[in-house]
């Protein structure tokens, strides 16, 4: 890159823009550039895939005045990402020299067509829901909002009252005392889990009890956890 020069586009996704440019290998050994110059494409002479193609609004913004123009050569023209080649070439440079034309064309409303009808064919048939699917889509529909830092937050669902849920504790404190012992007989793990769990705090999916939330007589569950390796 010429500069830190930045733009913010909307594109249109697509498999390929077009073939290869060029087509063919272009000879430029006998090409002398100036000092000056640096290449927004070193390898422009090599055919290679089209990253992106740039509208006009976008063409104009990057030109800077600087260019050279050499007879029976492209003009070299200078923009905010580096020199660019454009124009007329001789087909002495060119291997494998064939005639070539490039269109480029994008018909948006046929796009759509195509993909109404896909969704068409997609579409799921009505489904008669279960006791159970209809409670569990009602409380996704009661119980999810979006929160400022535009997350989504849902409730756990529960298939019967909160007040059914048996003494976790002992259970949960016998499985982490193991899972202590098992820590520090393994540092590494010790530092990799350590480093997890504080990074779950610092994203806020979970945060500490305090003794006071510990001594409410509301319903509670203690989830056990453990710390599990993916070596790569």
């Amino acid at each position: 890159m010429k500069n830190d020069y930045t733009s913010k586009l909307n594109c249109l996704v697509l498999p390929r823009i077009t073939s290869k440019m060029p087509m063919t290998d272009i000879g430029i050994s006998t090409w002398k550039f100036p000092s000056d110059v640096v290449l927004a494409d070193r390898d422009f002479s090599k055919p290679a895939p089209v990253d992106i193609l740039l509208g006009a609004e976008i063409f104009f913004e990057i030109l800077i005045l600087e260019r050279y123009v050499c007879k029976g050569l492209p003009v070299l023209q200078n923009t905010k990402l580096g020199y660019i080649l454009s124009g007329k070439l001789h087909h002495s440079y060119v291997k494998d020299y064939k005639r070539q034309c490039h269109s480029f064309f994008v018909q948006t409303d046929s796009l759509h067509h195509i993909m109404e009808w896909f969704w068409s064919i997609e579409e799921m048939a009505n489904k008669i829901l279960t006791k159970e699917e209809k409670a569990c889509e009602r409380h996704f529909e009661l119980n999810t909002r979006r929160l400022e830092t535009s997350r989504y937050e849902v409730r756990l669902p529960l298939s019967d009252s909160a007040d059914k849920l048996v003494d976790s504790y002992n259970t949960a404190k016998a499985k982490f005392l193991t899972l202590e012992q098992r820590l520090l007989k393994q540092p590494q793990l010790k530092k990799d889990y350590s480093d997890f769990l504080e990074e779950y705090v610092q994203l806020g999916h979970m945060s500490p009890l305090c003794e006071a939330d510990v001594r409410k007589e509301s319903p509670k569950f203690y989830m056990p956890h453990h710390a599990v390796l993916q070596p790569s």
